[in-house]
């Protein structure tokens, strides 16, 4: 419901109402571009330890998720009998779609900064850590090497015989 501001333009309610459903109950988006069933059971492990850091969004209009379907395989895997949902209208079925896509691409468009990780994880056992982040434990373990080392991938200077593929045509840079 649009909400009036005091220059007498008229704004969306940007109000969010969390409800929970059973996720049984709740209609996949079957043309889902993303190939979600194994990152679901990567995910079982993280909602077990954390919950659910943001609903799944379900379109009012048709009733179907268009962002969480990877949350509510995982709540399914998991015998879940409720999780947060967030009813959104999209009066063009193309809106929610997008709307889909770019929170996926969102994700995709960050990096991870290294040097900043490893002082976020800390110093802990490889094991315990992937199972609260998500990473695999050789992920941690590469990791920690650099921590050991005091490098990080950031901070590596590649070896003499490793092969060069790119070379910058203004600065020489090799990498």
């Amino acid at each position: 419901m649009p909400k009036k501001t005091s220059s007498k333009t008229t704004t969306p309610d940007l109000r969010l109402k969390i409800t929970y459903q059973d996720p049984r109950a709740l209609n996949l988006w079957d043309e889902n571009p993303r190939r979600n069933d194994a990152a679901a059971k990567k995910l079982v492990p993280l909602i077990q330890e954390h919950g659910f850091g943001q609903p799944v969004t379900v379109r009012e209009e048709d009733g179907i998720v268009y962002k969480g379907n990877t949350r509510v395989k995982a709540a399914l895997l998991m015998g879940l009998d409720a999780v947060p949902t967030m009813v959104r209208s999209y009066p063009k079925k193309q809106d929610a779609i997008d709307d889909a896509i770019a929170d996926n691409k969102a994700a995709e468009n960050s990096e991870w900064d290294e040097d900043k990780l490893v002082d976020a994880l800390g110093e802990r056992d490889k094991v315990d850590v992937a199972r609260r982040v998500g990473f695999e434990p050789a992920e941690i373990a590469a990791l920690q090497e650099g921590w050991k080392t005091g490098e990080t991938e950031n901070e590596r200077q590649p070896d003499d015989d490793e092969r060069t593929k790119h070379e910058c045509p203004k600065c020489g840079h090799k990498w």
